[in-house]
C-alpha cells in the first residue's frame, strides 16, 4: 500500500474495502455475517453477495439488507471459488476479503487490517487472529499467526490460521489472482502460496473474525478431502518435505479412525447409517469426487515452486 494513502480527517483517505460474501443455503447464519460487515466503524465498506440459487430464507434475507450492500444476485454457479472470482472481479476496493456466510468479523476487524496494511507499504497481505464457535457460543481454537511465509504455510496441517482474518491488497489479487475454481476445499491456501511468492505478509494481534463449527460446514463434513485437498495443494507448490512429519501423524490418526469406525460398524445397532459413515469418510474408498481428488493428486508435481 502507498503511505500517502494513510488516512486523515474524517476518514476521507481511508481505502475502500470490498467484502465478497459467497453463500448457498446458509439463510440461518447470513443475518449475522451480513450485520457483522455493516456494523463496523469504517467508513467505506463495499459489501458484495454472491448467492448460488439458494432454495432457503437467504434471498429473502439479502432482499431485506439490500440498502447496505453494493451488490447481491441469487443464480446457480459453479462453487465458493467461482462465486468469490466473479464477486471479486465487480469489486473496486483497494483492499479485499472474502468472508463466509456462517462467519463472522469481530468490532473493529475490517480497521485494524487496514491500518496493518497501511503501515506497510509493499505488503499484499495481512493476517489476523481468528477463532472458532460452536452453535452453543462454546469458544475454540484461537490462531494468532506471527508470521505468514512459505515455510509456514507448508507446515498447514499442523499450524493454519482463519481464512476470514485475511485480507490483500487489490495489487496482490492482480498479481496471483483468481481463486483455482477446480479446488473445493483449499482454496485459500493454494492462492495464499501464489500471493506468498509475489508480495510479503505482515499479522495483526488483534482479533478480526470468528468462524462458526456446525455439521453443516464443508470442512467439518468431510474433513479427510478436506485435508487431503491441502496436502496435494501443498505438493503442488514444493511443500512435499515440510509435509512428511506431518503426513506420518496424520497417517496414524486415519488407521486410527478407520479403526474406530470399523468397530462402530459392528457394535451399532443402526448399521446403515454407520456403513454410510464409514463409505463417506474412508480416504481409500468410494469413487465420485474423492476418486477424483485421488487421480488429480497422483498428477501433481511435488517440486514446483510457487
Amino acid at each position: 500500500m502507498d503511505p500517502s494513502a494513510q488516512p486523515t480527517s474524517a476518514g476521507a483517505a481511508w481505502p475502500l474495502v470490498s467484502v465478497v460474501t459467497p453463500v448457498l443455503n446458509q439463510g440461518r447464519f447470513l443475518e449475522r455475517c451480513l450485520r457483522s460487515v455493516a456494523e463496523q466503524d469504517y467508513p467505506r465498506i463495499e459489501h458484495i453477495v454472491m448467492d448460488g440459487g439458494s432454495a432457503d430464507e437467504t434471498v429473502a434475507i439479502l432482499r431485506r439488507h439490500a440498502p447496505q450492500l453494493a451488490h447481491w444476485e441469487s443464480a446457480p454457479d459453479g462453487g465458493q471459488a467461482a462465486a468469490i472470482n466473479r464477486g471479486l472481479h465487480r469489486s473496486s476496493g483497494r483492499i479485499l476479503a472474502w468472508l463466509n456466510a456462517d462467519d463472522w468479523y469481530e468490532p473493529g476487524a475490517l480497521r485494524a487490517a487496514v491500518a496493518a496494511l497501511l503501515a506497510a507499504p509493499g505488503a499484499g497481505a495481512v493476517a489476523g487472529v481468528g477463532e472458532m464457535q460452536d452453535e452453543a457460543g462454546q469458544r475454540s481454537l484461537r490462531q494468532a499467526p506471527t508470521q505468514v511465509n512459505s515455510a509456514v504455510l507448508a507446515r498447514w496441517l499442523e499450524a493454519f490460521f482463519w481464512q476470514p482474518s485475511v485480507f490483500f491488497t487489490r495489487e496482490a489479487w492482480s498479481e496471483a489472482g483468481p481463486l483455482d475454481e477446480s479446488l473445493e476445499y483449499a482454496l485459500d491456501l493454494d492462492f495464499w502460496f501464489r500471493l506468498t511468492a509475489r508480495r510479503p505478509w505482515v499479522t495483526t494481534p488483534t482479533l478480526l473474525s470468528t468462524s462458526l463449527r456446525h455439521a453443516q460446514a464443508k470442512t467439518r463434513a468431510r474433513p479427510f478431502h478436506a485435508n487431503l485437498e491441502a496436502i496435494a495443494v501443498i505438493a503442488r507448490h514444493g511443500g512435499s518435505e515440510a509435509l512428511r512429519p506431518g503426513l506420518r501423524r496424520y497417517a496414524d490418526w486415519l488407521a486410527a479412525e478407520d479403526a474406530r469406525l470399523r468397530t462402530k460398524a459392528e457394535s451399532s445397532p443402526d448399521t446403515a447409517a454407520t456403513a454410510k459413515e464409514l463409505s463417506s469418510s474412508r480416504p481409500c474408498s468410494g469413487e465420485g469426487a474423492w476418486g477424483k481428488l485421488k487421480a488429480w493428486l497422483c498428477r501433481l508435481p511435488v517440486s514446483r515452486s510457487s
